[in-house]
């Protein structure tokens, strides 16, 4: 499912920036997003995902994502965040949605 968010949040930013939604290749990702999530996840490929199978992809998946979010953090790469490196993503972070968010707004009036 988060696939499916960030999915449409990058098809739906690039398309306010061109002021255009293509809903068919929006619904082409979001069905090709799918489909390799369903077989990532389908480890013995007997077409069911198991909660065993369910639980440890989503749990590779998280550490995975965490991980590599920790590093950019991280910007002297010293193993552990400072408050100050943590407030520089933060600020970061809420200024890319406020931009987002901002456009989104230009895009409805």
């Amino acid at each position: 499912m988060k696939k499916y968010l960030v999915c449409c949040f990058m098809l739906l930013s690039s398309s306010v920036f061109a002021q255009e939604i293509d809903l068919s290749a929006l619904q082409a990702k979001l069905t090709s997003t799918g489909d390799n999530e369903f077989n990532a996840m389908d480890a013995n490929g007997d077409g069911n995902v198991s909660k065993e199978e369910y639980l440890n992809y989503i749990l590779a998946e998280t550490m995975q994502k965490s991980e590599a979010a920790f590093n950019q953090i991280d910007q002297d790469g010293n193993g552990s965040v400072s408050h100050e490196e943590y407030m520089v993503f933060m600020n970061f972070a809420t200024g890319k949605m406020n931009s987002f968010f901002n456009l989104l707004k230009q895009h409805q009036q």
